[in-house]
């Protein structure tokens, strides 16, 4: 083995040809080595530089960490009169052979073409560079004992690189004593650099300012304890056009950037902002630091901006910037809002010296627009990101005025909700961060956000006296350069100036409402029915009417905390004021804080999360990390609907499966869920040991805790996965794999490469971490160029039709030759499609059809059927077909809505007209009927519903042009015949099509329409000769016999073809012979069969004046010849008994088998055949007349007193189904007494006169056991005749003891006078009275008129009722209202409590007085005063009641009521 020395000497003899021949080109080397040392670096530091990188670049034992020391000293241990010696000490493997004979030499670096392996130096003239500083440096390491020296080498002329071996001076101990007395033994290399006079300042200087970020990306050399940095280090794939040969095998570039946690160390004049390894002298002025492996000018200052390598990678620095920033941003989401600012320090606001470098800074800024960087302002601890589009800033001045606002408990939890704009977080929106603003573009809000936010919050009524005169400072600053002309003028800004009142009233109605239930006032069922249509005061302050939904205001609901803004907003929901959370007090009535909220919950279904069903669309909370709270409840949410069973909206569930806001043990810290995995407990630890290796997206049961896998369900809705054992080691496999597919792969190598896949797979060696990765790779030769496997087919005899419409990337077969299909398996792993069946999506996605589709052979329209069937969703292929001529028919090639595809059970009908395009089945086979639904698809008509539309169109047309013959018929019913027990029927409209087209050809002349023909047989014989019927003409030229096979299916249409079913033919088709004694008796049978079947039709059809009038021609033949029927006497053997009665004491019906006692009732004597003889010819009455009913009820009337309830209804229901309108009031008038009930059902006949209609419910208790109300059958005519409220006599006494006087009171000490007369006006001029104003102030002053008076003892009350008889009924009750109309008095029994009775009985004796002319009116009147009886009267309230009864009074009725209330 060669030692050191040996080989130094070989170096001398063979390369320099020291005490050998004379080398020619020794002058050269000499003149190139120093050109380049003294040209290559502009700067004494790079020395250092250089030997950094070396350092960094060298091998080193495993488990020993990497050191670099520098000494320097005035000991002169080389004795060549340096005034100081530098000394570099490295604990690398060394210098091997091949590392000297590089240093020897120029552009012989060891680490060419090895940057994949890590080297950052590749140059080979790197340790020339110290000649700067040193004339001799000196190298020991491995044994190797050497130095160079500047001089050219007096034994060969050569300089710089021509080694000295070295006996002493210095020696080794020499080395040993100036590193340190007391180590073990020195590193194993040492140099010596023994300084020039002019270069010990330089160096020494250059030492103490080496800038600490060298060692940032070194990935060896690492101590840096001066200053923190945040490191994001990111991989790029090697973009096919930015590959260079030189780096051929390095497969993604590393971009890092390194952003300094504190002020950046400063040491010397500039702070690079690129490295390539080592620090370049650039300054970018960018606060953070470039690494990445660039190309670099051959002096380290710059890189090399035209290299297509250095474009490349910086094309990715926008993108490495933008994810670490937003990676930075989601990692503070624990963090308060405050830390978040300072992360933006580190965006490129200021341009760059280099024009490169601004270009990137441009892309940064327009990335960083599209992403959830800025946090808005919550009031919460749910942190919410947006784009900086979207989010706009505040004026410094109201954000102090928010603030003062929430130090005093005013909360502003809708400031984002306002027309969708989003404030930025006050942490952000500051001065010192102004320029970071403007430089993402963040705006400031509009004018018209502080009119929106100021009514909204109700920031004017709730903040200090201090704050509000803010407020009004606010506007008033800006008034002229801002809120001048804004909607700022809209809002209830001066808060001691009366507002109209309106939002306060519907304030005022939830709180009335809340207490009417609570008091028991008004029932459950009321109050939810009034509820549905109450007015809502929203979050602004206006007055909703109509709502699809409610919400909770915002400061008390849990969709605020998790969604911020209102998405229902859009969707017709009312978010509710905060007005309705306030303690409140009205109409003396105390309601505590969120009771009225409450009760909003139940009765207007006010609703929160989990709750409510979720808008149709995205909310920004699932782009943005939840807190564990938020999670859970959104989690809780989507339980809820899926326990529901409620479908949840598409938008909504997609923004949820896909925002970052589930928190995960990856770097990323959140993720969506369908990119996230839940895994079991077992698996636990062995993943988390492997998270240091591999990036896997597990849900952080660390943050959730054992909870989280209460939601599998919910979890799994949302696309979370689930991970085996298998699953998880396969992905940490696969993740740490590194890849290693090959861009130009000769067909060789790849067949080669299939064959070590097969031997992986036949042994039964996991493969999918080789194969996952090469499979994305563009390697595989095809008749696109190089492409992926994945997605490329692998071309046989089944591919060849579907190249006839399509341009599938198939492998070059000319180019692996046939033994590619050796390795059809491998191929299917790496994602090759081998077989057609189950990937006609491919044939689709690389469609290519001829222009002329009638080209395509049958296989080729088969197959896009095909995959029409196989593929999911082939819009492509269906637009391609629908409109053009692709497909054969029975009359040549026509578009696919043209077609229809042959039935053999309803295709039939297809035949029936020329014209209709039937895919030739002949020519595509059978294959083709298993393809009705893609046919359906392009528009073909496959469904008997829709050819019969078509058939049907067709079939009226030709109707209309009279067009249809014998053929078109025949065919038809032939169709017919097939389709009868088939699951195919007509469809109704064709139906009625059939029935009313006129198609069938008849005798008597034209066409007709079935149910006008007949189909002759036999049995119309007889009938025929005394009729002209229109039968379906039958002779050779027409339909011929064929036409009777048909029998059925004619008659289902409509057809005659029974004898019975012609008779409503007789009244137009009778015709009688001129001779009578034609007629034979077989004729006249079948004329009378047909007059019995329209009797028993009930068709009096035999009274129409043509029909009658043939009827009256002399057809039947008598004992006295021919006769007409009214001049024939048909005897019956039964008429030998009874007696001759005249027609008028007869009827024929008697219904209600009442009038046996008047009437000779003839259907209980003849039998009916022979009733409407009687009834037509001995006009004998059919019924009793109205005449009968009044003559029979006063008959009754006259001789009892009392019939059975049996009677009394037969008689009223028989009555009341004839009678019109008109005939029921003179019905009514001519009955002499009327049907009485004394509440036990029993009916009595009872005088007119005293016989009444129990209008008043109080009247009928009093009087029920008297024989004075009136007795109808229910749903039937009530009888003419009193109101009972009409006929009584009421006499009144105040009090029950007269020795007790009652005490005179004002009654607005009792209610409000004013506001009950308001109320009194407003009805009577707005209600169906339409009362003058003169009139209505009239009735009014009886009221003003009273002297009201108090009393502690009910009111006694007297009605008395009289009788035509003289009798008199009186009844006594009690009342605690009185109005005494003569005396002018109103008393009111003194009670405890607004009880609902003391204010039904307040309201009727009100309204009884006022309205004693107009009783009709009393009822809504007496309901609308109960009304205002609960409110007190007061004016406020009765403005509202009346506004919402639609209800006003004009300017005369304000007139008269200052004039009546002049203090008010």
């Amino acid at each position: 083995m060669v030692t050191p020395r040996q080989h130094i000497e070989d170096i001398r003899r063979t390369k320099f040809s020291i005490g050998g021949e004379p080398n020619l080109l020794t002058e050269d080397l000499h003149h190139a080595v120093k050109n380049l040392s003294s040209e290559l670096y502009t700067k004494d530091v790079h020395f250092l530089m250089e030997l950094i990188q070396n350092a960094e670049d060298n091998h080193y034992i495993e488990g020993e960490s990497p050191t670099l020391e520098f000494v320097i000293t005035s000991n002169d241990i080389t004795a060549t009169g340096a005034p100081a010696t530098l000394l570099i000490f490295n604990n690398g493997k060394g210098f091997s052979p091949k590392n000297i004979d590089s240093v020897c030499g120029v552009g012989r670096s060891t680490k060419k073409g090895n940057r994949s392996s890590g080297y950052i130096g590749e140059k080979g003239i790197g340790f020339k560079s110290v000649f700067l500083v040193t004339a001799q440096p000196y190298i020991f390491s491995n044994g190797y004992q050497i130095r160079f020296n500047e001089r050219p080498c007096p034994h060969c002329g050569i300089g710089y690189i021509v080694p000295e071996w070295v006996e002493e001076k210095p020696t080794l101990t020499d080395i040993k004593n100036i590193y340190g007395i007391g180590k073990d033994s020195l590193p194993t290399t040492t140099i010596v650099l023994p300084l020039k006079p002019e270069k010990v300042e330089s160096v020494k200087q250059q030492l103490s300012s080496i800038h600490p970020e060298v060692l940032l990306f070194l990935n060896k050399m690492r101590h840096l304890s001066e200053c923190s940095y945040y490191m994001w280090k990111q991989k790029f794939p090697v973009r096919l056009e930015n590959m260079v040969e030189t780096k051929k095998d390095v497969k993604e570039w590393v971009v890092t950037l390194a952003f300094p946690n504190q002020e950046r160390l400063y040491r010397g004049k500039t702070l690079p902002g690129v490295y390539a390894f080592l620090p370049t002298e650039m300054v970018t002025n960018f606060p953070f630091i470039i690494q990445a492996d660039f190309f670099l000018a051959s002096s380290r200052e710059t890189i090399l901006w035209d290299n297509k390598w250095n474009q490349g990678i910086l094309e990715c620095v926008p993108s490495a910037f933008v994810d670490a920033l937003k990676t930075f941003v989601a990692g503070s989401v624990q963090a308060p809002v405050s830390n978040l600012p300072y992360l933006f320090k580190f965006l490129p606001i200021d341009s760059s010296p280099f024009e490169n470098f601004n270009q990137m800074r441009k892309k940064i800024k327009a990335k960083l627009h599209e992403e959830n960087i800025l946090p808005i302002e919550t009031h919460t601890k749910q942190k919410q990101f947006f784009k900086p589009c979207e989010v706009r800033r505040l004026l410094h001045e109201f954000w102090n005025i928010l603030t003062k606002a929430n130090d005093e408990g005013v909360y502003f939890p809708d400031l984002s909700s306002h027309d969708g704009i989003k404030i930025l977080s006050s942490s952000f929106d500051k001065k010192e961060y102004r320029d970071i603003l403007k430089f993402l573009g963040v705006k400031l809000v509009n004018i018209d956000w502080y009119a929106k936010c100021i009514q909204s919050s109700n920031l004017v009524h709730e903040v200090s006296e201090d704050a509000y005169l803010k407020i009004l400072m606010f506007v008033a600053r800006h008034w002229f350069s801002m809120f001048k002309g804004s909607n700022i003028i809209n809002i209830p800004l001066i808060k001691y100036v009366a507002s109209d009142g309106i939002p306060e009233f519907a304030i005022a109605y939830a709180h009335f409402l809340y207490v009417a239930l609570s008091m028991g006032y008004l029932s459950s069922l009321q109050v939810s029915s009034l509820c549905s249509f109450m007015p809502l005061v929203d979050n602004y302050g206006n007055i909703t009417k109509s709502r699809k939904g409610v919400l909770l205001p915002a400061n008390v609901s849990k969709w605020s905390d998790l969604i911020i803004s209102n998405p229902w907003r859009n969707e017709g929901y009312v978010e509710l004021g905060k007005a309705y959370l306030n303690a409140s007090s009205y109409a003396g009535q105390n309601t505590s804080s969120m009771k009225v909220i409450n009760f909003l919950e139940t009765y207007v279904k006010a609703s929160d999360i989990p709750y409510i069903y979720p808008p149709n669309a995205g909310f920004s909370a699932a782009d943005t990390p939840l807190t564990k709270d938020n999670a859970f409840l959104l989690l809780d949410w989507i339980r809820n609907l899926r326990c529901k069973g409620t479908g949840l909206p598409m938008r909504f569930l997609e923004c949820i499966r896909k925002g970052n806001w589930l928190k995960v043990t990856c770097s990323n810290g959140y993720m969506p869920p369908s990119e996230s995995f839940l895994i079991g407990s077992s698996l636990i630890k062995y993943l988390q040991s492997s998270l240091v290796l591999v990036d896997i997206a597990l849900i952080d049961e660390s943050f959730y805790g054992d909870r989280i896998h209460e939601y599998k369900l919910e979890l799994t809705m949302l696309g979370v996965k689930k991970f085996s054992y298998a699953e998880a080691f396969e992905f940490i496999e696969r993740e740490l794999m590194s890849r290693a597919a090959s861009f130009s792969l000769q067909g060789s190598y790849v067949l080669s490469m299939l064959n070590f896949i097969q031997y992986l797979r036949k042994s039964q060696i996991p493969l999918d971490k080789f194969v996952d990765h090469i499979r994305v790779e563009s390697w595989l030769r095809t008749s696109w160029g190089l492409r992926s496997p994945v997605g490329s087919v692998l071309n046989d005899s089944r591919w060849k039709v579907a190249s006839q419409i399509s341009n599938i990337p198939f492998i070059d077969n000319d180019y692996f030759g046939h033994e590619i299909y050796n390795y059809k398996e491998e191929l299917k792993l790496l994602g090759v499609i081998v077989d057609l069946l189950g990937n006609h999506q491919v044939v689709i996605e690389h469609l290519k059809l001829p222009s002329n589709l009638s080209s395509l052979t049958d296989e080729a329209v088969l197959l896009m059927l095909e995959c029409i069937k196989y593929s999911n969703a082939p819009t492509k292929l269906l637009n391609s077909l629908k409109g053009t001529n692709c497909l054969k028919t029975n009359i040549g090639f026509k578009t696919p809505d043209e077609c229809f595809l042959y039935d053999p059970v309803w295709g039939c009908i297809l035949k029936v007209f020329d014209g209709f395009s039937v895919i030739d089945h002949e020519l595509y086979g059978e294959k083709i009927f298993s393809y009705k639904d893609e046919l359906k698809q392009i528009g073909v008509l496959v469904d008997f519903k829709d050819a019969i539309k078509i058939f049907a169109s067709l079939f009226e047309q030709k109707a209309l042009e009279t067009s249809i013959n014998q053929q078109h018929v025949i065919s038809f019913l032939s169709c017919c015949k097939q389709l009868k027990g088939t699951d195919y029927s007509f469809p109704s409209d064709f139906s009625i099509v059939l029935s009313k087209m006129k198609w069938l050809h008849t005798e008597v002349g034209g066409f007709r329409c079935p149910r006008n023909c007949i189909l002759y047989g036999p049995e119309w014989k007889s009938i025929s000769s005394i009729t002209c019927l229109p039968f379906i003409d039958y002779n050779d030229r027409r339909f011929g016999m064929s036409i009777y096979k048909y029998k059925e299916e004619l008659k289902r249409i409509g057809v005659v073809t029974e004898l019975k079913d012609g008779a409503r033919f007789l009244p137009e088709c009778l015709s009688f012979p001129s001779n009578p004694s034609n007629i034979t008796a077989k004729s006249v049978f079948s004329l009378l069969e047909w007059i019995r079947l329209l009797m028993q039709d009930h068709k009096p059809t035999i009274e129409d004046g043509d029909l009658k009038k043939r009827l009256s021609r002399s057809w039947l033949k008598t004992h006295a010849g021919y006769r007409p029927p009214d001049k024939c006497l048909f005897f019956n053997s039964k008429w030998g008994g009874g007696k001759w009665v005249d027609s008028h004491e007869c009827v024929v019906h008697d219904p209600a088998k009442l009038f046996g006692s008047k009437f000779y009732v003839l259907e209980d004597i003849y039998d009916s055949d022979i009733l409407l003889f009687l009834y037509v010819t001995m006009e004998v009455k059919n019924k009793p007349s109205l005449e009968d009913y009044v003559d029979l009820w006063n008959d009754w009337g006259s001789s009892m007193e009392q019939l059975s309830y049996d009677e009394y209804c037969r008689f009223w229901m028989s009555i009341s189904k004839h009678l019109s309108t008109k005939q029921e009031k003179k019905f009514a008038e001519s009955l002499m007494k009327l049907p009485a009930t004394s509440g036990n059902n029993k009916i009595f006949l009872v005088d007119k006169e005293d016989v009444f209609i129990p209008d008043n419910f109080q009247m009928k208790k009093l009087f029920e056991r008297e024989k004075v109300f009136v007795w109808y059958p229910q749903h039937n005519m009530t009888p003419c005749t009193k109101n009972i409220s009409e006929s009584l006599c009421k006499e009144e006494s105040s009090l029950v003891n007269d020795d007790v006087k009652p005490k005179h009171v004002d009654p607005n000490n009792i209610f409000n006078l004013k506001g009950l007369v308001k109320l009194i006006l407003g009805f009577l001029a707005c209600s169906n009275l339409k009362m003058k104003p003169n009139k209505r102030h009239e009735v009014v002053q009886s009221l003003l008129n009273l002297s009201f008076h108090e009393t502690m003892e009910p009111i006694n009350v007297s009605y008395s009722l009289s009788l035509s008889s003289g009798d008199i009924i009186t009844k006594k009750a009690n009342k605690s209202v009185c109005w005494e109309s003569q005396s002018s008095k109103f008393i009111i029994q003194n009670m405890d409590g607004d009880s609902l009775k003391y204010a039904t009985s307040f309201s009727e004796a009100i309204s009884e007085g006022v309205l004693c002319e107009n009783h009709d009116y009393v009822p809504a009147l007496s309901e609308l005063i109960t009304l205002g009886f609960f409110l007190k009267f007061k004016i406020e309230e009765i403005d509202f009641l009346m506004e919402s009864k639609y209800l006003q009074i004009d300017h005369e009725d304000e007139k008269f009521l200052s004039s009546v209330f002049p203090s008010d």
